[in-house]
């Protein structure tokens, strides 16, 4: 049987009960609220956490996830370790549910770890799609070619590069990973979408910065746009994890970008073509809530959103204002920029976009 998910809090979609609000309500003039600053994402706490989890896999880092509806089913794919907030041993875990709130983790948890990647190691944000023309899962992944200590950490690891990386798979568990990268130049947390049987588009970043839009006729030989989609500015240092959602004709981006004090916010940008971005980094669109009490109190990051009939979904990692964890083999450690060890749920229901 698989191992029930048991969490000490959770948020139930609006489908069941009722989430408690963010502070602003959808506008009374029929703005979209994509287009509202903050978005109005009612709250929002963990569906998957290393703090609750049963499994000894994934006890300090639980974060990174790619999610779809296949068959009434909701399949959600996830980073997680045991061995420390910044080290070796990223292994990819796999979990199902029937709500998308209440998740189950799969008994074979992790499904993928680093003898899976024949070049390579550090499983980091996947990205997951069911091809329709092919009847087949492909993943797009970020991996490095070998890990090495920290200079500047105690403890922590850092990739010598970091790779994009290719698998398939008949079920979303069992993946057969492409025999070498198929991007090299500092790759990071791709999205990808396929407009046709032979037509890929995909934002990735290039390196912590910038946000470039790819190419691609089979998913495998990517072609970089000459110039960056999504850069920062402003207060907003870095631009990373983009997901893209296409919706009537509009393309919205979300991603996280490292602010003053500390902290790691979504903002989101909108496009008419996918390619042309109008940039907002004065105001979050999610922002970190900033209390010590929260699990996203510092980090709200990594998103992928889901559009459905009656609502919008968004799954996002989340680092709490703690700073201490325990490993595990028990042993107390600090990392001064807090864990990745949830990942979190917001709903916004469709009649707010009315």
């Amino acid at each position: 049987m698989l191992i029930r998910v048991s969490l000490k809090i959770l948020v139930i979609c609006c489908l069941t009960i009722g989430v408690a609000p963010m502070q602003n309500a959808p506008a009374a003039d029929g703005t979209h609220p994509f287009d509202m600053r903050p978005q109005p994402w009612e709250q929002r706490q963990p569906v998957l956490s290393a703090l609750t989890t049963e499994q000894s896999w994934c006890k300090v880092v639980l974060y990174s996830p790619a999610v779809l509806v296949k068959d009434g089913k909701f399949k959600i794919w996830y980073i997680g370790t045991s061995a420390g907030s910044r080290g070796p041993g990223m292994a990819m875990g796999y979990a199902e549910s029937d709500d998308g709130i209440h998740w189950t983790e799969h008994p074979d948890n992790p499904i993928l770890t680093d003898d899976d990647i024949p070049w390579g190691e550090g499983w980091q944000t996947p990205f997951v799609l069911f091809d329709q023309d092919e009847k087949i899962y492909k993943m797009w992944f970020s991996a490095t070619s070998k890990m090495v200590p920290n200079p500047k950490i105690t403890d922590a690891w850092m990739p010598t590069d970091r790779v994009l990386g290719y698998a398939t798979s008949p079920d979303g568990i069992k993946w057969n990973v492409y025999p070498k990268p198929v991007y090299r130049d500092g790759s990071r947390s791709p999205f990808v979408l396929k407009d046709g049987p032979s037509r890929y588009r995909m934002w990735m970043n290039v390196d912590l910065g910038r946000i470039f839009e790819f190419t691609s006729r089979d998913g495998i030989e990517w072609k970089r746009a000459k110039e960056p989609a999504v850069h920062p500015s402003g207060d907003s240092k870095t631009c990373i994890y983009p997901c893209v959602l296409r919706e009537n004709g509009k393309y919205y981006m979300w991603y996280g970008c490292h602010r003053p004090g500390g902290v790691f916010e979504l903002f989101c940008a909108t496009s008419d073509d996918g390619s042309r971005w109008k940039i907002d980094h004065e105001n979050a669109a999610f922002p970190a809530t900033g209390s010590m009490e929260d699990f996203d109190g510092r980090y709200t990051s990594i998103p992928f959103v889901l559009s459905f009939p009656d609502r919008y979904m968004m799954y996002y990692a989340a680092r709490s204002r703690e700073n201490s964890y325990v490993d595990g083999k028990g042993q107390k450690r600090r990392d001064g920029a807090g864990v990745y060890a949830s990942i979190g749920v917001a709903v916004i229901p469709k009649k707010a976009a009315e």
